[in-house]
């Protein structure tokens, strides 16, 4: 076997082991970042909704007070 092979072929082991460990370690984040993206996601939803709301009462409000 030439240099170049054995090279390639190590190299290749290394990236398996590399990519095995990554798999492992984004699985385990993915666990933990999916409830809290869920949360985060929910309250921006929430405060728009909240927004719009305040924005749809501000007129009304300006007509009862007769502006």
């Amino acid at each position: 076997m030439g240099t170049t092979y054995i090279i390639t072929l190590k190299f290749a082991s290394v990236l398996q082991i590399f990519k095995t460990l990554v798999g492992k370690y984004m699985t385990k984040i993915d666990g933990h970042l999916r409830p809290v993206i869920k949360q985060i996601s929910s309250e921006a939803i929430s405060a728009a909704q909240k927004a719009l709301e305040l924005a749809i009462g501000v007129p009304s409000e300006f007509q009862r007070a007769g502006v």
